[in-house]
């Protein structure tokens, strides 16, 4: 949940459910994208791979 930023609370006495992310199971996801090229089905060689990358695509 988000209920604080920067140190301010959001609203006092504000209740809320706002996950801030989700979890995609892994054999779910067939590539993902980001500005440095696309990795088809990801694991942890491929992304490391990706990520040493030092251009953009």
């Amino acid at each position: 949940e988000l209920l604080e930023v920067g140190g301010q609370r959001v609203g006092a006495d504000v209740e809320a459910f706002n996950p801030v992310f989700d979890v995609t199971p892994a054999d779910l996801i067939d590539a993902i994208v980001t500005e440095k090229g696309i990795v088809e089905r990801p694991d942890t060689a491929r992304m490391a791979q990706l990520m040493s990358r030092k251009h953009l695509h």
